[in-house]
């Protein structure tokens, strides 16, 4: 799909076209096929309209739609969809996005606010340093996703098979929808000293899709598996965990876990669905509340508490490995005999 090449350029503070076509922009690698978005030129966030050639004419029938193929820095607003294949830094002021953005290149947030009102799609980069990022139709994709630090609000949050996210301390992530990880990644995923949120947004019940390996009580479960540093349920809130991959079982680890609504020995405003357990680290002052204690999930699970391995002499990395799984299926065992034992309610 190619229209015409034009070399009469609209003035340096703005860029706007109301033709359909394909146009190269020198300089700075973007191709515009339609004249629906707004691109400021780099340093400026000012956008005016600018008369189109009278010689475009349309290129194609496709939707309205900018394309990144080179370098671009600057802010400001896009209002057509924007497919990023190269590296786009927006730094400087504020930016909006008002269409989709597809992303198999480099995307940063760099010490601004941006706002995303449309969906994105990161099949590649997408970094956030010292910004305030607003997703506010969703994030999806199997690309990394880097906050440095930055605070991240989602609506949605859907990370692929191939994607994963590195955060770390200052790194905050709030949810208002669901947030669903189908990762593999797990030895490039890092959120162990990062914060996540669940919060009141369309409605305030959240599914969370997870893919860690249950290893039972011990602390080998925060290395490279997918484990946070905080999570935090705000009030009136509520969460499912599932499992996120066709593995049966699985497990959440938390180092503090705090906004968790406890009656007796259940908690119920989590529940753990297929045989999912919680763990978080009864070491951390923030979980003294829970006083160290095991809880029954709503539905199936356990939250659990963990603490450092006990070394044996003799005993090597596989031995522990297997202590810690037959200590997980001992507590199960234990909790049934003694009326634990869940029972999965009927559609």
């Amino acid at each position: 799909m190619r229209g015409k090449r034009v070399s009469e350029m609209p003035s340096a503070s703005s860029r706007r076209w109301s033709s359909r076509a394909w146009w190269v922009l020198p300089g700075l690698g973007l191709v515009l096929t339609t004249a629906a978005g707004e691109l400021p030129a780099p340093g400026s966030s000012q956008t005016r309209p600018v008369a189109a050639a009278a010689a475009l004419t349309p290129a194609s029938a496709a939707p309205p739609r900018w394309r990144n193929t080179s370098s671009y820095r600057g802010h400001g607003r896009f209002s057509a969809p924007l497919q990023n294949d190269a590296t786009m830094v927006f730094e400087g002021g504020p930016v909006e996005l008002r269409g989709e953005v597809d992303n198999a290149g480099s995307l940063e947030l760099k010490g601004i606010a941006g706002r995303f009102r449309a969906p994105v799609r990161n099949e590649g980069l997408f970094k956030t340093t010292d910004a305030d990022a607003h997703f506010e139709a969703g994030y999806s994709g199997g690309g990394v996703y880097v906050s440095d630090p930055s605070n991240n609000f989602f609506t949605d949050l859907v990370v692929g098979s191939t994607g994963y996210l590195v955060g770390g301390l200052g790194d905050n992530f709030y949810i208002s929808g669901d947030f669903i990880s189908a990762s593999v990644m797990n030895e490039d995923w890092e959120t162990t000293q990062s914060y996540l949120e669940f919060r009141t947004g369309s409605d305030s019940d959240h599914a969370f899709h997870i893919t860690g390996d249950d290893l039972g009580a011990l602390s080998a479960g925060y290395t490279d598996n997918f484990a946070w540093g905080s999570l935090n349920i705000r009030a009136g809130n509520t969460l499912e965990l599932f499992d996120g991959n066709a593995t049966p079982g699985g497990a959440l680890y938390v180092s503090e876990l705090t906004g968790l609504v406890i009656s007796g020995f259940d908690v119920t405003n989590v529940t753990g669905s297929d045989d999912l357990n919680l763990y978080y680290d009864s070491d951390q002052p923030a979980n003294a509340p829970l006083g160290g204690q095991v809880y029954r999930l709503g539905g199936r699970g356990y939250l659990i508490p963990t603490g450092p391995p006990v070394l044996l002499p003799g005993l090597g990395g596989w031995t522990l490995a297997l202590l810690a799984i037959l200590l997980a299926a001992c507590a199960r065992t234990l909790l049934a005999s003694a009326g634990w034992e869940h029972t999965r309610e009927s559609a």
